[in-house]
């Protein structure tokens, strides 16, 4: 069975997020570094399309601006807010903020550590955790399906 990633941000960030977590076990950092920016960029953009009902347009891979774009849609909707503080910790990591697409093309870089990387991955959870349960939320308050996917 092929799956098909492609635009499909919930299933890119489950799977990505393995992939992540393996290449980081395996102190291969950039890889996991690259691919942690990934799991947390498609988990903000299918949590951006779960609340505002419509797809993303745009090819956005700031995980800074897409965080923002996030804080905005959720402050609209006071019942998923109080996750907001929590799910958008994760650009307070200097590893987010350094996060770049153009990543996925280098070797070795230099400011990747164990010790950062450590906190990196965390948050990458982190983010994948949240956006799984602000969805569930949301379809509570909409009536829609309880996922636990």
């Amino acid at each position: 069975m092929i799956i098909v990633l492609k635009d499909n941000y919930k299933e890119a960030s489950k799977y990505r997020l393995k992939e992540a977590q393996a290449l980081h076990d395996a102190n291969l950092y950039e890889g996991s570094y690259y691919i942690g920016g990934y799991v947390i960029e498609s988990s903000l953009k299918f949590l951006y399309e779960t609340i505002k009902g419509m797809r993303l347009t745009g090819r956005e891979h700031s995980l800074i601006s897409m965080g923002e774009r996030v804080e905005k849609v959720i402050a609209n909707e006071p019942i998923i807010a109080a996750f907001a503080p929590d799910l958008l910790n994760y650009r307070t990591n200097e590893l987010v903020e350094k996060w770049e697409v153009s990543y996925r093309y280098q070797g070795k870089i230099s400011f990747l550590k164990e010790q950062n990387m450590e906190a990196y991955m965390k948050m990458v959870n982190a983010v994948f955790i949240y956006s799984r349960q602000i969805e569930k939320e949301w379809n509570q308050l909409k009536g829609g399906p309880d996922n636990d996917n």
